[in-house]
């Protein structure tokens, strides 16, 4: 009798003890890492990652995912081995070119902000971003082209990000084929061998490169319109370094006008100006929260932000595809502010 009382005991304990580490699974909180360099200095969109989180409920854990140049893939492996498998990412396109496998393989989902490459967007299984892709940048900046009527081009491409700027400046040159626009494209290394000012200069670079390139042009040619891609609006550089970058036009892919004023204020109270990419980068953890916190399988993410309207910081968003439908904004560079001049695309 008492041997089989103490066989219903350790039953029953076994039964409380799988009931109790059920729950604990159960109640555990998705988390979402946060994939963040630490070699580049971007304060606005580590700024907009803060304040989304700061604004959202506590029903996920997140999780700073942070690496050093060459370090992306052993950052995202440690992650992944730890079991996270929701990320939002603030990388380059030639960045997640070399994690692809590694999501794929792990069935790890990624929310980008900046990543604009389709190439990379399509051939990454577990990708999306919240950013247009390169094809409608192209379109959008050969437009804008052709719309102040420039006749010659030269496109400067940065000798880093090899993905995003050959790319780009191929279907830059290939959308302005047959619009009577001569164009030319050269690595920032070749850049002194410019000896004819051209009537403009697309910029695809970071925005430290380009403040360096306007400096060169403009003291060997004087004062040329200098059209940047949305690479060169990460972080303050250009409004660092004003006297340099005024009059500077750069893409960007969120109506400023449209942000809140309580992002805004929340902004300057951290002595930053309110750019693209910050929005992109808060908006990008809203979307990774809302699929972890559902829970979303890899399976199914593609149909379920398909199917969902998001409501951010750009106001409301949609995915279409792997990236979210959305205008390219065309911004000028003053002292007191970012002057929106041209809009690519029909506002939603």
């Amino acid at each position: 009798m008492r041997k089989k009382l103490l066989i219903l005991v350790i039953i029953a304990v076994a039964i409380a003890g799988g009931l109790i580490l059920r729950f604990e699974v159960f109640k555990k909180k998705p988390t979402v890492g946060i994939l963040i360099s630490t070699t580049e200095n971007y304060p606005d969109e580590r700024a907009g990652v803060f304040l989304a989180l700061k604004n959202l409920p506590n029903d996920v854990d997140f999780v700073n995912v942070d690496y050093a140049d060459g370090d992306i893939r052993d950052a995202l492996n440690r992650a992944v081995k730890s079991g996270i498998r929701y990320f939002a990412g603030l990388d380059t396109s030639s960045e997640v070119a070399e994690i692809e496998d590694l999501l794929s393989k792990s069935r790890s989902i990624l929310v980008e902000s900046q990543i604009t490459n389709l190439q990379v967007v399509n051939d990454s299984k577990y990708v999306y971003t919240i950013s247009p892709t390169d094809d409608i940048q192209a379109q959008a900046i050969a437009a804008y082209i052709e719309h102040k009527g420039y006749k010659t081009i030269a496109i400067v491409k940065s000798n880093s990000n090899a993905k995003y700027v050959d790319y780009l400046s191929s279907e830059i040159v290939k959308n302005l084929k047959d619009k009577d626009v001569e164009t030319k494209i050269l690595p920032i290394s070749r850049l002194s061998s410019i000896q004819k000012a051209p009537n403009a200069f697309v910029l695809i670079t970071s925005a430290e490169e380009a403040v360096n390139v306007m400096r060169e042009m403009e003291s060997k040619f004087g004062k040329i319109p200098f059209i940047g891609s949305d690479w060169s609006f990460r972080g303050n550089t250009l409004m660092r370094n004003i006297e340099v970058s005024d009059g500077m036009i750069t893409v960007g892919f969120v109506n400023l006008h449209t942000v809140s004023s309580t992002f805004k204020n929340d902004m300057a109270d951290m002595d930053l100006q309110v750019t693209s990419p910050s929005i992109l980068a808060h908006d990008a953890v809203i979307v990774a929260y809302d699929l972890a916190k559902n829970k979303v399988s890899p399976d199914r993410v593609h149909k379920y932000l398909e199917n969902h309207i998001f409501f951010g910081e750009r106001g409301t968003f949609s995915f279409k595809g792997k990236s979210v439908n959305s205008p390219v904004y065309f911004y000028e560079v003053s002292p007191l502010n970012l002057k929106l001049v041209w809009t690519f695309g029909e506002e939603r």
